[in-house]
């Protein structure tokens, strides 16, 4: 599934908009940005997240960011390729994202 997406200043006054592939945390005007979706998601994806709730031991779908996969597709990434992912999306470590490595989800506990 693609969606349409673009970056958005969270201001509402100011609401500035950049293309997806613009690598930014901030408008020129120095507001953090959001992602936004051109046309809303599929109302068929709210049941995938409610039954992700239940993870049945997938820890994939037990981290809240990674039950909403569908919606990262602004990645550019296959979403269901745990390999692709885990390359793509960073974990910080506690130093601001100084020491950040890419993630590789593994269970710690049960």
């Amino acid at each position: 599934m693609q969606l349409q997406s673009y970056q958005k200043c969270i201001e509402p006054a100011c609401g500035l908009e950049y293309p997806i592939t613009d690598i930014r945390i901030e408008c020129d005007r120095r507001h953090l940005l959001d992602i936004k979706y051109k046309t809303a998601p599929p109302t068929s994806l709210k049941e995938v997240f409610y039954k992700r709730r239940n993870p049945m031991n997938n820890i994939f779908n037990e981290s809240g960011v990674w039950r909403f996969r569908e919606l990262l597709n602004f990645c550019q990434i296959d979403t269901e390729d745990i390999d692709q992912c885990s390359k793509r999306l960073v974990s910080l470590d506690g130093a601001e994202g100084r020491l950040s490595k890419p993630y590789h989800m593994s269970k710690v506990s049960d």
